[in-house]
């Protein structure tokens, strides 16, 4: 066969720097369907086209350059390992600084607008995609990364899932340890499974996990079923004892500041270390029992708080807008909330939703609290 007979294909290797606009630019220009289109950006690799002369992929290999794609031309004959939708992405802000890119480049991504994008931010666990490939999710970590965002990813294949018990009365609460002890048997929930923050059950198979999940959410409970990827915990330390080991630690591995550690003997309990995985924190418990110290792990990724705003400077205006934008009250309702100081704003806001109009009012002059919400 002659070279001029050769026959080629173009592989989209990577999502790289593309996102659903420019997906939509690429199935208008291929005229198919967006939806054909965005399963071969988020499943990546995958063949976009074949059976192609040279010259038709080149051509190809241009429009979706211009995407922001990763692509390649490859002989028509060359194996492919097709992605598999296998895993799961939320996102862990790291710092708030930068909230307004982070939202932007949620929105670019997905193709939502800032509302959407802001509504994904602040829910907890902040579930950006699913059912995509891993290529998609090493594309989209270094650019979350530039913005100190975390990925926290799941592969469906290989999660255990967690029951996660919230606060209720003693009596709801053995209704709810005898239905998971049916289910589970000698895998049920002992003492101390409840001590990282309030787990019911953990470790289950998905199938585990939704067979006693169907009986759990018809019993009242507020139960909670949570990929373990996507749980964070505070590490609150109690009670302690003051040693030089133990102030190493705090400053080296907790990354507690030298100047503060002692003021911070003097007012246990205090969180020491923030939005720890379940293995961190862990580690982090055995290192403080190590140490004689008494520390416990909060889960953070269902807390819900209100916020006190304790004192605003003599030109409201920034912090009228900021809760004009963060608290979905109009202008005038802001004005009237902000008459009389100090003012408490009922939530319920996530962990994220809190510490974001904190970081954000903070900017605009405003001193505030957060006020985690009882049961929560």
């Amino acid at each position: 066969m002659g070279m001029e007979e050769k026959q080629y294909k173009v592989v989209i290797e990577s999502l790289g720097g593309a996102g659903a606009g420019l997906m939509r630019s690429l199935a208008a220009a291929l005229q198919w369907p967006a939806n054909r289109v965005a399963r071969l950006m988020y499943l990546s690799p995958q063949t976009l086209e074949g059976g192609l002369d040279r010259a038709r992929a080149e051509q190809l290999l241009a429009l979706v350059g211009q995407t922001g794609l990763q692509a390649s031309i490859q002989p028509q004959d060359a194996v492919v390992t097709e992605g598999v939708a296998d895993y799961d992405i939320a996102l862990v802000v790291k710092n708030f600084a930068h909230i307004g890119a982070i939202v932007q480049l949620i929105a670019d991504v997905l193709g939502v607008n800032a509302n959407k994008a802001r509504e994904i931010i602040c829910s907890s666990p902040a579930l950006l995609m699913g059912g995509v490939s891993q290529a998609t999710v090493e594309a989209l970590r270094p650019r979350f990364q530039a913005l100190q965002v975390d990925l926290d990813v799941a592969v469906r294949s290989q999660s255990v899932y967690d029951l996660i018990l919230a606060p209720c009365p003693a009596l709801m609460r053995q209704r709810v340890l005898a239905i998971a002890e049916r289910h589970l048997g000698e895998a049920g929930p002992k003492p101390d499974d409840l001590r990282l923050g309030g787990m019911l059950a953990g470790g289950l198979s998905f199938k585990q996990a939704n067979t006693l999940w169907d009986e759990l959410r018809g019993c009242g409970a507020s139960v909670q079923l949570v990929n373990r990827n996507f749980e964070r915990f505070d590490i609150v330390m109690k009670e302690a004892v003051d040693s030089p080991e133990l102030r190493a630690y705090l400053e080296h591995q907790a990354g507690v500041p030298a100047r503060v550690l002692d003021k911070l003997f003097t007012r246990l309990p205090i969180v020491v270390q923030r939005q720890l995985n379940p293995e961190q924190a862990e580690l982090a418990l055995a290192a403080f029992a190590d140490l004689a110290a008494s520390a416990v792990a909060e889960l953070t990724t269902f807390q819900a708080f209100d916020l006190s705003i304790d004192a605003v400077p003599e030109r409201k205006d920034r912090v009228v807008q900021v809760l004009a934008a963060l608290t979905d009250r109009n202008q005038e309702a802001a004005v009237s909330a902000l008459r009389r100081v100090p003012v408490r704003l009922d939530g319920p806001f996530s962990s994220v939703h809190a510490r974001w109009l904190q970081a954000e009012l903070k900017n605009a002059g405003a001193a505030s609290r957060l006020i985690q919400r009882a049961g929560a």
